[in-house]
């Protein structure tokens, strides 16, 4: 859950309203881990940091050793960061179980399609993809639900 990062690219709401979805989250799913967003990049790339920062709200910049201490794996590599403190991250596998848990909970049946346009219903509320559909960075499923 990172609204200020996203506010970068997107309407302002996303950061007003995303502002309170870590706590939202947070009453809903265990896990939720509040350390924070870091944002780098490359001497080469200092403009575009900068033209990021100006897009944005919520963070505080930041500098070598600042850095190694939130991520000891970038330590002298960069010179300055920006810093979102109050962001926050969760697994989107644990969240959508969770979504997926309380909607069967409330008697709402879930069948999931695959590629092929074959539907088989869930077992017991786990989201199943099928061989030809996997999760991985950066890809999103789009789902239909019918109830």
């Amino acid at each position: 859950m990172a609204p200020f990062v996203e506010g970068e690219s997107t309407p302002p709401e996303v950061a007003r309203l995303g502002a309170v979805a870590d706590d939202w989250w947070a009453a809903r799913l265990p896990g939720v881990v509040r350390h924070g967003t870091l944002v780098v990049a490359p001497a080469r790339d200092r403009a575009e940091l900068d033209r990021f920062a100006a897009r944005t709200i919520g963070h505080a910049r930041i500098g070598p050793d600042q850095i190694a201490e939130l991520e000891p794996a970038l330590a002298g590599r960069f010179a300055s960061a920006l810093y979102y403190a109050d962001e926050a991250h969760l697994d989107p596998r644990q969240a959508l179980q969770a979504l997926v848990d309380g909607l069967c909970h409330r008697g709402v049946s879930i069948r999931c399609a695959g590629a092929d346009g074959a539907f088989g219903p869930d077992r017991a509320g786990a989201v199943a993809f099928g061989p030809d559909l996997h999760a991985g960075h950066g890809k999103l499923a789009f789902w239909r639900v019918w109830i």
